[in-house]
């Protein structure tokens, strides 16, 4: 489908809406994903673009974000969708309810805002090398907000729950960091957690 870019200042969007502003963050862009074969070509330009294929994966973004309650999700009556409706589904489901959900177009936008945050002197500094040839890393980033939502209250159960969050976190607020693999946080983390957690049982 055509982007049809009057539709961007609508209040209300469908889950194809959001999905395409996720990926795209392009006003002029916007409303190009409407059918499942609009997502279907969307996601295999992402396959095939070198340049696309480094960028945050859109519908893992969106599905975490859903699945976290930090976007809220609304029936065609107006009534909200608990969280706990995304918690078994996919990235493979969005395409398929891409019509059945809309959102607030303002609840989105501070999720994603139009204009992403500018590169932080972090990101502007050489990447920091784990040991291994060729491999940078984000810890520099992940630690320090790891502890400030530590210190704010902000608990989950997992290792591996916490890993979801920081990476979604640095794929939202830095876009140009190191994206690491969630078993590879989840394996770095316990010796943060067991510092921060003191005498409390240790987070499996």
């Amino acid at each position: 489908m055509s982007p049809t870019p009057h539709r961007y200042q609508n209040p209300a969007w469908e889950l194809g809406d959001v999905f395409g502003w996720v990926l795209d963050r392009d006003p002029e862009k916007f409303g190009r994903i409407f059918s499942l074969h609009d997502w279907q070509s969307a996601l295999y330009r992402v396959h095939i673009s070198s340049a696309a294929a480094v960028d945050p994966p859109a519908r893992t973004v969106l599905l975490h974000a859903l699945q976290r309650g930090v976007l809220v999700a609304r029936d065609r009556d107006g009534n909200r969708i608990d969280p706990d409706y995304w918690l078994s589904k996919t990235e493979a489901d969005l395409p398929a309810l891409s019509r059945a959900f809309l959102f607030r177009r303002e609840e989105v936008l501070k999720v994603w805002p139009a204009e992403p945050a500018p590169a932080s002197p972090e990101e502007q500094r050489a990447p920091v090398r784990t040991g291994l040839a060729g491999r940078p890393t984000s810890w520099h980033l992940i630690e320090p907000e790891c502890r400030r939502r530590y210190a704010n209250g902000e608990r989950y159960p997992t290792r591996k729950k916490w890993a979801l969050v920081l990476i979604d976190w640095l794929i939202q607020c830095h876009p140009a960091a190191a994206r690491p693999e969630g078993k590879t946080l989840t394996n770095k983390l316990p010796g943060l957690l067991r510092e921060l957690g003191g005498n409390s049982p240790e987070i499996k």
